[in-house]
């Protein structure tokens, strides 16, 4: 699966997960590459559709779909932004430019939302893995656009802002070789 998923969504399920399966040993991989599935590079996978290997099994999981956060120290002291064109004078943390991540441009929502491709916002600081990036805003460094759904930011101390405000879904899917279907132990980790 990608880096923030292994480190920012998996661990808030499988404690769960081996309590219904105790047996089911896991080796989760964060990896942001592109892998194939069919030279067995993993079992299985979570992220993106993968649509250059048609021989796969992808089944649709969940949409991660990015919002606005910031810390009550950053907006104590920078004030919160009340429109879309606000941004354009506040501290904005994304992923660095050479990040290659399969969510694609949803990356660098923060920088577009409101504005046309040509004329992005400057990041104030860039981070390659998204734990990073959600411990900076935690910290009151700036503001940064992360999906809700990721357990690690419903726990966090950041406060949703320009809530009328989504960026881009970003689909994830369980994808496994062809061959696997039947598989137990590719089952009940889907199933689950």
């Amino acid at each position: 699966t990608t880096i923030s998923l292994a480190s920012m969504w998996f661990p808030y399920y499988t404690l769960g997960f081996h309590e219904k399966y105790p047996d089911m040993r896991l080796v989760i991989t964060g990896n942001d590459d592109n892998l194939d599935l069919n030279l067995r590079q993993a079992d299985v996978s979570i992220r993106t559709f993968i649509p250059h290997q048609p021989d796969l099994i992808q089944n649709y999981l969940i949409t991660f779909t990015p919002k606005f956060f910031a810390s009550p120290d950053y907006l104590k002291k920078h004030g919160e932004p009340k429109t879309i064109e606000d941004l354009d004078n506040h501290r904005l943390l994304t992923y660095a430019d050479y990040h290659v991540h399969p969510y694609g441009n949803s990356l660098h929502w923060i920088l577009n939302a409101g504005r046309t491709m040509d004329n992005l916002r400057k990041p104030f600081l860039r981070v390659n893995i998204g734990p990073g990036l959600l411990k900076m805003a935690e910290q009151g460094v700036g503001i940064l656009a992360m999906s809700d759904q990721y357990p690690a930011v419903q726990e966090s101390s950041l406060i949703p802002i320009l809530q009328e405000y989504e960026g881009p879904g970003t689909k994830l899917y369980y994808s496994y070789p062809k061959q696997m279907k039947g598989f137990k132990r590719v089952e009940v980790l889907n199933s689950y």
